[in-house]
């Protein structure tokens, strides 16, 4: 990954796959209840331009979203 890249963050292992094979810098969550501030901390470690967070639309994506800030 490049310094000032986009990441992209989706929520399932099918979903990251999707996401790479157009072309995307992307990681899962694999499940909102894995992420950690350690995931979080390597994610902004890593310099990106932009992080897009693409979860699904119900009360954990929720969850997950707001634990990214």
């Amino acid at each position: 990954l490049k310094p000032n890249s986009t990441i992209l963050i989706v929520e399932g292992h099918f979903d990251t796959w999707r996401m790479m094979s157009f072309g995307f810098n992307c990681t899962g969550m694999i499940g909102t209840e894995n992420w950690s501030k350690y995931k979080t901390a390597s994610i902004k470690a890593k310099l990106p331009k932009r992080v897009i967070i693409c979860t699904d639309g119900d009360q954990p994506g929720y969850k997950a979203g707001n634990m990214l800030n």
